[in-house]
């Protein structure tokens, strides 16, 4: 399972799951996966998506 980090701009990036069961928002800070958005420096902007197929959880914790 893969993910993928995209930037629109200099100051907002975005790690998002290659292939998830839905598709994600990958502008601004709002998705229905309700990601975790952490600034960056003093400019910058990290949002981090959820996935809808719960790779996150295999890839922690080793669960499947």
């Amino acid at each position: 399972m893969k993910w993928r980090d995209v930037s629109h701009d200099e100051q907002v990036y975005h790690v998002v799951p290659v292939g998830d069961l839905k598709p994600h928002v990958e502008r601004g800070v709002f998705c229905w996966c309700d990601p975790k958005v952490e600034r960056v420096g003093k400019k910058g902007t990290l949002v981090t998506h959820n996935s809808a197929d719960g790779r996150e959880l295999i890839e922690r914790h080793g669960l499947q």
